[in-house]
């Protein structure tokens, strides 16, 4: 790349895209752990292995959603 200043220009863009996406993430897993934290039923989902905070919100929200439906026995028994 060097003597190429348009290819230099190019990589030095993409190079601050990664660090500002690496950052976002950053902030973003901590806000996704400190919600798992809060809730209990997410926890004890997370410790079945293989469920991490992702998987347990997102198990979580899905029982909040089917209790308001009439289809809440599909889900089988809530957690709360």
């Amino acid at each position: 790349m060097e003597g190429h200043a348009t290819l230099e220009a190019v990589a030095a863009a993409l190079l601050a895209v990664h660090d500002v996406l690496l950052r976002e993430l950053a902030g973003f897993e901590k806000r996704v752990r400190q919600a798992a934290r809060s809730d209990e039923r997410v926890r004890l989902l997370m410790s079945v292995p293989g469920v991490g905070a992702i998987v347990g919100l997102t198990y979580a929200s899905a029982i909040d959603e089917a209790g308001a439906s009439s289809r809440r026995r599909w889900w089988g028994p809530t957690l709360s």
